[in-house]
């Protein structure tokens, strides 16, 4: 056995010695080992995936202030409009006080699709209906690609507004008691009627906007985006043999592009040199004559 190992090349070689060594084990040792090893794989995927989750950010710590929610999505293109769905019947369990579908996109092109769904929510559910859609979206082997969530501090805004107004208020009530005055002339009576038309314009003015920003505040926007999974050659990229044959091809088209860039910048002066050889070459041929003897 020895020799005919000896006979085989040197990786087949060690190769052979492994499994030869491999055979000498008990099929129990090998159960054992799995059986430990299975749990710590289990918790390795559980950490990965963990990794991947967007950070679970609870938007009642910020009173006052109005979100905006945006995801994307990238799933398989045959389920997305089945998440599509799932999504709006999440926001019809809800109930119209709570949460409206209030637009929503689907386009399809051979393998692509690309589809949108937007809601507005009451602000107190809004962080729990956005982590439950990410949990449909994970049941349909997709995945959370992008989240985005922007905030506007409303609340300060309705206070400087509710404090101008007081104000406002103010030199309203003092204006209005000089006019009771019977001393007045008319050009000042008439100036103090202008500036009072001007304050009650601006008081106008902050009660709209006050009423714009608490509606912002009583309704949170969500936009979940969704598009097609990326894929390769028709392997799917988050699939580890689909993740190396991405890394292969990649460095394939790197290759390319380093050989593409180094012919970009010899090739000219090559092209160049080979004309110059020609010119020299055809002009030798009209200096030199041949020497015939007599």
């Amino acid at each position: 056995m020895k020799k005919s190992l000896l006979m085989l090349p040197l990786p087949l070689f060690f190769a052979a010695t492994a499994c030869q060594q491999a055979d000498h084990r008990g099929s129990t040792d090998t159960t054992e080992e799995l059986r430990m090893e299975s749990p710590a794989a289990a918790d390795a995927a559980a950490e990965a995936a963990a990794s991947k989750s967007a950070p679970d950010i609870d938007t009642s710590v910020a009173p006052g202030v109005a979100f905006d929610f945006r995801y994307q999505f990238a799933l398989a293109a045959d389920r997305i409009s089945g998440v599509q769905e799932d999504h709006a019947q999440a926001c019809k369990r809800l109930g119209i006080g709570k949460c409206r579908v209030t637009g929503m996109d689907y386009q399809s092109s051979g393998d692509t699709v690309t589809a949108m769904l937007a809601f507005k929510l009451a602000p107190d559910v809004a962080t729990d209906f956005t982590r439950d859609a990410k949990a449909i979206v994970d049941k349909a082997e997709g995945e959370l690609t992008n989240a985005n969530l922007s905030g506007n501090d409303i609340g300060s805004n309705i206070a400087a507004g509710e404090s101008e107004a007081d104000q406002i208020r103010g030199e309203l009530a003092q204006i209005d008691a000089q006019l009771k005055t019977m001393t007045l002339g008319k050009e000042v009576r008439a100036r103090l009627v202008d500036q009072m038309a001007e304050l009650r314009a601006r008081l106008r003015e902050l009660a709209s906007s006050a009423r714009t920003d608490k509606t912002a505040l009583a309704m949170t926007p969500v936009v979940f985006d969704y598009s097609t999974r990326a894929t390769l050659a028709g392997f799917d990229t988050d699939s580890a043999f689909g993740d190396a044959f991405a890394t292969s091809v990649n460095g394939f088209v790197a290759m390319l592009k380093i050989i593409l860039v180094l012919l970009g910048a010899i090739a000219p002066w090559a092209l160049l040199a080979g004309a110059v050889a020609l010119v020299v070459r055809r002009l030798r041929r009209k200096v030199v004559t041949p020497v015939v003897e007599g």
